[in-house]
Order: C-alpha cells, then structure tokens, then sequence
C-alpha cells in the first residue's frame, strides 16, 4: 500500500466510523496524542471518537511521505467537517 493509499484508506475509516478499519491501519501498540483527548492508546482514543461523532467528512489535502533506509514517516493535511453526537458541526485542518 502507498503513503497515499493508507492515508486515503484512514480518511474513509474516519468517515464511515468503521473501528475496526482504523485499527487495522496501525500498530497494536500504536498511540495517539490528541488536544481534545489527550495522550491515548490507539483503541482507546477512535473508540471514544466515534462514540462522540455523528457524522464524519472529510477531504484529502495532501500527503507528507519521508522515506529513507532508517527511518520512514507519512503525515496527512485534511479538511475535517465533525458532526458531534449533539448535532454541532466543528470543521478544522489536521495534520
């Protein structure tokens, strides 16, 4: 799977609230450091997420692949329209 293929595979994850997805796209020991929830482990944090959301859109903006023999890393930049569980709509950028 390329950089862009993981990245545009997470984003359908997110969009569709499908947990078991988003986890499959990780380490098992995968963690997450959020400034709404805080320092996570993985399950914990798409767990309480998608408990909180109602509806999930969003949009590709590009895609940061840093790959060499001793390291690699991927980032994605997105448009992230959240409908939380009360109805309200909160959309930012994510990196």
């Amino acid at each position: 799977m390329t950089s862009k293929e993981l990245c545009v595979s997470y984003l359908d994850a997110l969009n569709t609230g499908d947990l078991d997805k988003v986890l499959g796209l990780f380490s098992s020991d995968a963690e997450v450091s959020s400034p709404l929830y805080g320092f996570r482990d993985v399950k914990s944090f798409y767990t309480e997420l998608f408990n909180d959301t109602s509806r999930s859109q969003t949009r590709l903006l590009n895609v940061f692949d840093k790959s060499d023999s001793s390291n690699s890393a991927v980032a994605l930049h997105f448009e992230y329209d959240w409908t939380l569980g009360n109805g309200n709509l909160v959309k930012f950028e994510c990196v």
